[in-house]
Parts: C-alpha cells; sequence; structure tokens
C-alpha cells in the first residue's frame, strides 16, 4: 500500500500539514506585534522548513492566526542554487517576487549613483511604496545559507537589511541549518548587530507529523 505520509513534493495545501502547533503559535505572536519580529528558523537538513514557510504563507493560516490579516503580505522567497551572485541578484530577486505577490506595486525607476545602478535605494524606495499601504511586509527566505557563505554579501548589504526591518514594518523570516551569525562566518561580517534582531526557532526532528515527509 502506498504510504501516504510519503512526498517530497513541497505541500501547499494547510490540510496536508501536520505537527508544529507550538513553533506556529510561536511564530505568528512574534509576527502579531505592533512591529513585527524578525525570526531564524534552525533545523537539520529534511526537517521539513520549506514545508513551514509555504504554510505561514498560505492565506488561510495567516486569517486563521492573525488578528489584521489584511494589513500583512507574506512573500516566499527561495535561495537555494542561486549560484555565484552578489546583492545586485538578490535585491531584484526580492523586488521582482514582491511585484509578483503584492497587488498595485509598480515597477520603479532605476536609481543610479555615479552613473551606477544603485540597487540599495532602488530596494529601499519599493519597501517605502509597500509600507504606503499600511502592509506589514513578512519576507520568507529559505536557505539563508545561499547569501551567509557567499562573501560577496558583504557587511554594508546586512547592515542595509537591518536598518530596512529597524525603520519599516518589515521581518525577515530565515530557514538555516545553524545559526545565522555562524553560517554568516566571514570576519567583517560575523560580528554584525544584523543578527541581533534575530529571535532563533529551533526545529526537532522528532516532534514533526505531516503527510509528505
Amino acid at each position: 500500500m502506498k504510504n501516504p505520509y510519503f512526498n517530497r513534493m513541497i505541500i501547499t495545501d494547510p490540510a496536508e500539514f501536520y505537527g508544529r502547533a507550538r513553533e506556529i503559535r510561536r511564530i505568528y505572536s512574534r509576527l502579531s506585534t505592533t512591529r513585527p519580529q524578525c525570526l531564524s528558523i534552525i533545523s537539520k537538513r529534511k526537517i521539513g522548513k520549506p514545508f513551514l514557510l509555504h504554510f505561514l504563507a498560505h492565506p488561510q493560516n495567516v486569517n486563521q492566526h492573525l488578528d489584521t490579516s489584511e494589513h500583512y503580505a507574506f512573500v516566499l522567497v527561495d535561495l537555494q542554487g542561486k549560484g555565484d551572485w552578489h546583492p545586485a541578484g538578490f535585491f531584484e530577486l526580492v523586488s521582482d517576487t514582491i511585484k509578483a505577490q503584492i497587488d498595485n506595486v509598480p515597477d520603479l525607476p532605476t536609481e543610479f549613483t555615479n552613473g551606477q545602478p544603485n540597487f540599495y535605494e532602488c530596494f529601499r524606495k519599493l519597501i517605502q511604496v509597500v509600507g504606503q499601504k499600511k502592509v506589514k511586509l513578512i519576507l520568507l527566505l529559505d536557505e539563508f545559507e545561499a547569501i551567509g557563505r557567499n562573501t560577496a554579501f558583504d557587511l554594508p548589504f546586512f547592515s542595509f537589511l537591518r536598518s530596512i526591518a529597524n525603520n519599516n514594518d518589515v521581518a525577515y523570516v530565515t530557514t538555516s541549518r545553524q545559526d545565522l551569525q555562524k553560517i554568516c562566518d566571514h570576519a567583517e561580517v560575523h560580528e554584525s548587530p544584523f543578527f541581533n534582531i534575530f529571535t532563533p526557532i529551533p526545529l526537532v526532528a522528532s516532534r514533526m507529523r505531516k503527510r509528505g515527509n
């Protein structure tokens, strides 16, 4: 007989997701504060981190767990397998995903500094446009190792992400196999205050029960 609890495909139907009730309540409670908080989901491989992010972003679950769900936008970004990339590629990917998932976010003119595209300012302006909609933006960043272990993502990059979260209704929910500070272990980034904005959410394999893995 086919095992109904084995499925390597991403689960997108909330009815097929089981377990993690305590972690789910904790995550949504942290996101429901006046200023949503940044969270770092940590576990070994094959525990189901992508499944959990899809569950968190599903409108049915957002409506169930957040009293003002209409004021939230959950944007899921898969960072895995991007290869040798740079901050410009990150901002382009995240910006395109935001515009695809949030209605009526316009394409903004490119900002230039000394004749070169300034992707930081472009992203900052996009975040401001989203904020004008009175939307709390939750960026679900899967496989954060893809940028954490890449030395092209330097201290100014992480400082910029921190400033975005500190000055806007924006929160990051990351997944990784280790603490963020351990995966971002190149010298100048290791002591960055970026890591101080995160609350760790560890996942333990023995407490996971869901159809699909």
